[in-house]
């Protein structure tokens, strides 16, 4: 494996590491995915394997999982940084997924928040 060196605006770096951050991904995976997908584009004008996957996504006709898997990566927020920078919109999803997606998180901080609260005793105040 390579390593690069390269100069970068102060705020477009400080955006990047924002938007890994975010993400939960490290600005190498996403330098080293956008870098990947630049590759593989055809000369002739016609879309690459990861263009594809990224439109197939985009539609809602894969899920985010199989789009990471079919893009090789193992993060989702590279399939997002991925998806900006290819330019295709963001899939919309039904109210039914947003709602049980909600749930699901809504259900997971509270078991979180509820297992990492120290519980205090109660003192008698004399």
């Amino acid at each position: 494996m390579a390593n690069i060196t390269f100069s970068i605006e102060d705020d477009v770096l400080a955006k990047a590491k924002g938007f890994a951050a975010k993400h939960a991904v490290s600005l190498n995976s996403l330098i080293a995915a956008y870098l990947s997908s630049v590759g593989q584009k055809n000369t002739a004008g016609e879309k690459s394997k990861n263009d594809e996957v990224l439109l197939a996504y985009s539609l809602g006709k894969i899920s985010l999982m199989t789009a990471a898997q079919d893009l090789q990566v193992n993060d989702s927020g590279v399939v997002f940084a991925l998806l900006r920078a290819s330019g295709y919109p963001f899939p919309k999803l039904s109210d039914d997924v947003i709602d049980r997606q909600v749930d699901a998180n809504i259900d997971f901080f509270r078991k979180a928040l509820k297992a990492d609260k120290p519980k205090t005793k109660k003192t008698a105040r004399t």
